[in-house]
Protein backbone atom coordinates (compact mmCIF):
# COMPACT_ATOMS: atom_id res chain seq x y z
CA UNK A 1 0.00 0.00 0.00
CA UNK A 2 3.00 2.31 -0.26
CA UNK A 3 1.59 3.71 -3.50
CA UNK A 4 -1.53 5.05 -1.76
CA UNK A 5 -1.83 8.12 0.39
CA UNK A 6 0.31 8.37 3.49
CA UNK A 7 0.43 11.33 5.85
CA UNK A 8 3.75 12.83 4.82
CA UNK A 9 2.99 12.72 1.08
CA UNK A 10 3.50 16.02 -0.74
CA UNK A 11 3.01 15.11 -4.39
CA UNK A 12 2.27 12.31 -6.83
CA UNK A 13 4.30 10.39 -9.41
CA UNK A 14 2.38 9.32 -12.51
CA UNK A 15 3.14 6.57 -15.02
CA UNK A 16 1.24 6.41 -18.31
CA UNK A 17 -0.12 2.91 -19.01
CA UNK A 18 -2.68 3.02 -21.83
CA UNK A 19 -5.52 4.80 -23.57
CA UNK A 20 -9.12 3.66 -23.09
CA UNK A 21 -12.43 5.27 -24.03
CA UNK A 22 -12.34 8.81 -22.70
CA UNK A 23 -15.54 9.57 -20.92
CA UNK A 24 -16.59 10.35 -17.33
CA UNK A 25 -15.75 8.43 -14.17
CA UNK A 26 -15.59 4.65 -13.98
CA UNK A 27 -15.02 1.72 -11.65
CA UNK A 28 -12.85 -1.40 -11.78
CA UNK A 29 -13.70 -4.87 -10.51
CA UNK A 30 -12.94 -8.47 -11.45
CA UNK A 31 -10.58 -7.52 -14.25
CA UNK A 32 -12.92 -5.05 -15.95
CA UNK A 33 -13.41 -1.29 -16.16
CA UNK A 34 -16.96 0.06 -16.39
CA UNK A 35 -16.78 3.66 -17.56
CA UNK A 36 -19.76 5.97 -18.11
CA UNK A 37 -20.10 8.90 -20.46
CA UNK A 38 -22.26 11.95 -19.80
CA UNK A 39 -25.38 10.52 -21.43
CA UNK A 40 -25.67 7.09 -19.84
CA UNK A 41 -23.47 5.13 -22.25
CA UNK A 42 -21.32 2.51 -20.52
CA UNK A 43 -18.03 1.18 -21.94
CA UNK A 44 -16.69 -2.11 -20.57
CA UNK A 45 -12.94 -2.69 -20.95
CA UNK A 46 -10.95 -5.86 -20.24
CA UNK A 47 -8.08 -4.76 -17.99
CA UNK A 48 -5.85 -7.65 -19.04
CA UNK A 49 -5.28 -6.18 -22.50
CA UNK A 50 -7.42 -2.99 -22.44
CA UNK A 51 -9.71 -4.19 -25.22
CA UNK A 52 -13.29 -2.94 -25.41
CA UNK A 53 -15.78 -5.68 -24.54
CA UNK A 54 -19.05 -3.83 -25.12
CA UNK A 55 -20.75 -0.44 -25.09
CA UNK A 56 -24.34 -0.15 -23.98
CA UNK A 57 -26.74 2.38 -22.54
CA UNK A 58 -27.37 1.90 -18.84
CA UNK A 59 -30.59 0.04 -18.18
CA UNK A 60 -33.58 2.21 -17.29
CA UNK A 61 -32.22 5.23 -19.12
CA UNK A 62 -35.72 6.27 -20.14
CA UNK A 63 -36.45 6.79 -16.43
CA UNK A 64 -33.08 7.76 -14.96
CA UNK A 65 -30.11 8.87 -17.04
CA UNK A 66 -26.72 8.74 -15.28
CA UNK A 67 -24.08 11.34 -16.07
CA UNK A 68 -21.38 9.21 -14.45
CA UNK A 69 -19.60 12.06 -12.70
CA UNK A 70 -18.79 9.65 -9.86
CA UNK A 71 -18.92 5.86 -10.30
CA UNK A 72 -17.98 3.04 -7.92
CA UNK A 73 -18.69 -0.56 -6.98
CA UNK A 74 -20.39 -1.32 -3.68
CA UNK A 75 -20.20 -4.27 -1.33
CA UNK A 76 -23.64 -5.85 -1.73
CA UNK A 77 -24.40 -8.48 -4.37
CA UNK A 78 -27.82 -8.69 -5.99
CA UNK A 79 -27.52 -12.49 -5.98
CA UNK A 80 -24.95 -14.67 -4.26
CA UNK A 81 -24.06 -16.17 -7.65
CA UNK A 82 -23.23 -12.78 -9.20
CA UNK A 83 -19.60 -12.09 -10.08
CA UNK A 84 -19.89 -8.35 -9.46
CA UNK A 85 -21.27 -6.33 -6.57
CA UNK A 86 -23.71 -3.51 -7.25
CA UNK A 87 -22.45 -0.60 -9.35
CA UNK A 88 -23.28 3.02 -8.47
CA UNK A 89 -23.39 6.16 -10.63
CA UNK A 90 -24.77 9.59 -9.91
CA UNK A 91 -27.20 11.46 -12.15
CA UNK A 92 -25.35 14.78 -11.68
CA UNK A 93 -26.20 17.22 -14.51
CA UNK A 94 -27.73 14.79 -17.02
CA UNK A 95 -30.86 16.92 -17.31
CA UNK A 96 -31.61 20.59 -17.78
CA UNK A 97 -33.84 20.55 -14.71
CA UNK A 98 -32.46 20.06 -11.22
CA UNK A 99 -31.52 16.54 -10.15
CA UNK A 100 -29.60 17.17 -6.99
CA UNK A 101 -28.31 14.38 -4.79
CA UNK A 102 -29.36 11.39 -6.91
CA UNK A 103 -27.37 8.14 -7.17
CA UNK A 104 -28.37 5.17 -9.35
CA UNK A 105 -27.64 1.52 -8.56
CA UNK A 106 -27.09 -1.27 -11.10
CA UNK A 107 -26.63 -5.01 -11.14
CA UNK A 108 -23.97 -6.30 -13.56
CA UNK A 109 -25.40 -9.15 -15.64
CA UNK A 110 -23.56 -12.20 -16.99
CA UNK A 111 -23.05 -10.48 -20.35
CA UNK A 112 -21.38 -7.53 -18.59
CA UNK A 113 -24.28 -5.13 -18.96
CA UNK A 114 -26.21 -3.06 -16.45
CA UNK A 115 -29.60 -3.75 -14.89
CA UNK A 116 -31.18 -0.88 -12.96
CA UNK A 117 -32.21 -1.94 -9.44
CA UNK A 118 -32.34 1.09 -7.12
CA UNK A 119 -32.14 4.86 -6.79
CA UNK A 120 -30.76 6.67 -3.74
CA UNK A 121 -31.91 10.25 -3.19
CA UNK A 122 -30.69 12.87 -0.78
CA UNK A 123 -33.91 14.06 0.82
CA UNK A 124 -32.70 17.38 2.21
CA UNK A 125 -31.44 19.18 -0.90
CA UNK A 126 -34.04 21.90 -0.23
CA UNK A 127 -33.21 22.25 3.46
CA UNK A 128 -32.16 25.83 4.10
CA UNK A 129 -28.40 26.37 4.04
CA UNK A 130 -27.53 22.67 4.27
CA UNK A 131 -27.02 21.15 0.81
CA UNK A 132 -26.95 24.39 -1.18
CA UNK A 133 -25.35 27.67 -0.19
CA UNK A 134 -27.58 30.08 1.71
CA UNK A 135 -28.12 32.25 -1.39
CA UNK A 136 -29.06 29.14 -3.43
CA UNK A 137 -26.87 30.34 -6.31
CA UNK A 138 -24.53 27.35 -6.60
CA UNK A 139 -23.31 26.58 -10.13
CA UNK A 140 -23.49 22.80 -9.80
CA UNK A 141 -25.45 21.68 -6.74
CA UNK A 142 -25.88 18.11 -8.05
CA UNK A 143 -23.43 16.34 -5.74
CA UNK A 144 -20.97 13.48 -6.00
CA UNK A 145 -21.04 10.16 -4.14
CA UNK A 146 -18.36 7.81 -2.83
CA UNK A 147 -18.30 4.66 -0.69
CA UNK A 148 -15.73 3.39 1.78
CA UNK A 149 -16.07 -0.35 1.23
CA UNK A 150 -14.27 -1.13 4.50
CA UNK A 151 -16.84 0.68 6.64
CA UNK A 152 -19.89 0.60 4.33
CA UNK A 153 -20.20 4.33 4.90
CA UNK A 154 -21.33 6.39 1.94
CA UNK A 155 -20.48 10.05 1.31
CA UNK A 156 -22.41 12.65 -0.65
CA UNK A 157 -20.65 15.96 -1.24
CA UNK A 158 -21.36 19.14 -3.11
CA UNK A 159 -19.87 22.49 -4.18
CA UNK A 160 -21.04 25.46 -2.13
CA UNK A 161 -20.14 28.53 -4.15
CA UNK A 162 -21.11 31.29 -1.74
CA UNK A 163 -18.83 30.01 1.04
CA UNK A 164 -16.26 28.54 -1.39
CA UNK A 165 -16.34 25.23 0.46
CA UNK A 166 -17.17 21.61 -0.26
CA UNK A 167 -19.67 20.02 2.13
CA UNK A 168 -19.58 16.31 2.96
CA UNK A 169 -22.38 14.15 4.39
CA UNK A 170 -21.78 10.64 5.75
CA UNK A 171 -24.45 7.95 6.05
CA UNK A 172 -24.83 4.18 6.00
CA UNK A 173 -24.94 2.51 2.59
CA UNK A 174 -28.57 1.64 1.80
CA UNK A 175 -29.36 -2.01 1.06
CA UNK A 176 -31.48 -3.45 -1.72
CA UNK A 177 -34.03 -4.59 0.82
CA UNK A 178 -34.67 -0.91 1.64
CA UNK A 179 -36.61 -0.56 -1.62
CA UNK A 180 -36.30 0.59 -5.22
CA UNK A 181 -36.23 4.25 -4.12
CA UNK A 182 -34.36 5.09 -0.92
CA UNK A 183 -34.45 8.61 0.53
CA UNK A 184 -31.62 9.71 2.82
CA UNK A 185 -33.07 12.12 5.36
CA UNK A 186 -31.03 14.63 7.34
CA UNK A 187 -31.60 12.52 10.46
CA UNK A 188 -29.74 9.66 8.74
CA UNK A 189 -26.52 11.68 8.49
CA UNK A 190 -23.79 10.37 10.81
CA UNK A 191 -21.21 13.05 10.02
CA UNK A 192 -21.16 16.44 8.29
CA UNK A 193 -18.15 18.63 7.59
CA UNK A 194 -16.77 21.26 5.23
CA UNK A 195 -13.40 21.42 3.47
CA UNK A 196 -11.78 23.96 1.16
CA UNK A 197 -13.57 24.35 -2.18
CA UNK A 198 -13.54 21.65 -4.86
CA UNK A 199 -13.85 23.65 -8.08
CA UNK A 200 -16.06 21.81 -10.62
CA UNK A 201 -16.02 18.32 -9.17
CA UNK A 202 -15.11 15.44 -11.44
CA UNK A 203 -14.54 11.77 -10.57
CA UNK A 204 -14.23 10.58 -6.99
CA UNK A 205 -13.51 7.43 -4.99
CA UNK A 206 -13.23 6.62 -1.30
CA UNK A 207 -10.66 4.13 -0.08
CA UNK A 208 -9.71 3.25 3.48
CA UNK A 209 -10.88 6.52 5.01
CA UNK A 210 -9.71 8.87 2.24
CA UNK A 211 -11.75 10.44 -0.55
CA UNK A 212 -9.81 11.12 -3.75
CA UNK A 213 -11.61 13.87 -5.68
CA UNK A 214 -10.71 15.29 -9.09
CA UNK A 215 -11.63 18.81 -10.11
CA UNK A 216 -11.36 21.36 -12.90
CA UNK A 217 -11.33 21.44 -16.68
CA UNK A 218 -8.11 22.13 -18.58
CA UNK A 219 -4.89 24.10 -18.33
CA UNK A 220 -6.17 27.13 -20.27
CA UNK A 221 -9.07 27.65 -17.85
CA UNK A 222 -8.97 29.07 -14.36
CA UNK A 223 -10.22 25.67 -13.18
CA UNK A 224 -7.03 23.64 -13.61
CA UNK A 225 -7.14 19.85 -13.24
CA UNK A 226 -6.35 18.94 -9.64
CA UNK A 227 -6.46 15.95 -7.32
CA UNK A 228 -7.60 16.56 -3.77
CA UNK A 229 -7.46 14.07 -0.91
CA UNK A 230 -9.88 14.31 2.02
CA UNK A 231 -9.38 12.44 5.29
CA UNK A 232 -12.91 11.63 6.44
CA UNK A 233 -11.73 10.77 9.96
CA UNK A 234 -10.06 14.12 10.63
CA UNK A 235 -12.54 15.93 8.34
CA UNK A 236 -9.66 17.67 6.54
CA UNK A 237 -8.39 18.14 3.02
CA UNK A 238 -4.89 16.74 3.45
CA UNK A 239 -3.53 17.05 -0.09
CA UNK A 240 -4.13 19.40 -3.04
CA UNK A 241 -2.13 18.58 -6.18
CA UNK A 242 -2.08 20.72 -9.33
CA UNK A 243 -2.01 18.04 -12.04
CA UNK A 244 -0.96 20.49 -14.77
CA UNK A 245 2.50 20.42 -13.16
CA UNK A 246 2.58 16.77 -14.20
CA UNK A 247 1.57 17.63 -17.78
CA UNK A 248 -2.02 16.51 -17.25
CA UNK A 249 -3.57 19.48 -19.00
CA UNK A 250 -6.96 18.07 -20.03
CA UNK A 251 -10.09 17.48 -17.97
CA UNK A 252 -9.39 14.68 -15.50
CA UNK A 253 -12.45 12.49 -15.11
CA UNK A 254 -11.68 9.09 -13.61
CA UNK A 255 -10.04 8.23 -10.31
CA UNK A 256 -10.06 4.68 -8.97
CA UNK A 257 -8.24 2.46 -6.49
CA UNK A 258 -7.97 -1.11 -7.77
CA UNK A 259 -5.73 -3.83 -6.37
CA UNK A 260 -4.27 -1.19 -4.04
CA UNK A 261 -3.18 0.93 -6.99
CA UNK A 262 -4.38 4.42 -7.79
CA UNK A 263 -5.54 5.10 -11.37
CA UNK A 264 -6.30 8.43 -13.06
CA UNK A 265 -7.72 9.01 -16.54
CA UNK A 266 -8.55 12.14 -18.51
CA UNK A 267 -11.46 12.97 -20.81
CA UNK A 268 -9.62 11.48 -23.79
CA UNK A 269 -8.94 8.18 -22.04
CA UNK A 270 -5.25 8.66 -21.30
CA UNK A 271 -4.77 6.50 -18.21
CA UNK A 272 -2.08 6.60 -15.53
CA UNK A 273 -1.00 4.79 -12.40
CA UNK A 274 -0.26 7.10 -9.50
CA UNK A 275 2.04 6.83 -6.52
CA UNK A 276 2.10 9.39 -3.73
CA UNK A 277 5.56 10.66 -2.81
Amino acid sequence: MSNLYYKNAKDIKLNYITKVHGEQDGAMYGGYLFRFDGSGLVSVTDLSDYTLINRHFADGIEKYKPHGNSVFFGTEFYDEKDKFPLLYSNVYNSYSNQNEGVCLVYRITEDLKTKFVQVIKIGFVDKDDVWRSKNIQDVRPYGNFALDAKTNLMYAFTMRDQEKTARFFEFKLPKLIDGEIVTINYEDITKQFDTPYIDFMQGAICYDGYIYSLEGFNAVNAQKPKLKVIDVKSKEMVLDIDLTKHELIFEMELVEVYNETLYLSDCWGNTYKGEFI
